[in-house]
């Protein structure tokens, strides 16, 4: 999870909302799906439109 974390920071800031989300995933499925998708999307909100997340 960090590192996805990680890969988000250098495109943008993170809102706390979407770090809780991914902290708290505990599915090494999910958090494998997540890592690869951060690594290929150019912001933020691209991911958002990604990956279903609540606000």
């Amino acid at each position: 999870m960090e590192d996805i974390l990680e890969l988000l920071e250098e495109i943008g800031t993170i809102p706390e909302y979407l770090q809780v989300m991914i902290s708290d995933q505990k599915d090494l499925e999910v958090l494998r799906k997540w890592h690869k998708l951060a690594a290929r999307v150019q912001s933020i909100e691209e991911l958002e439109r990604q990956i279903p997340v609540p606000k």
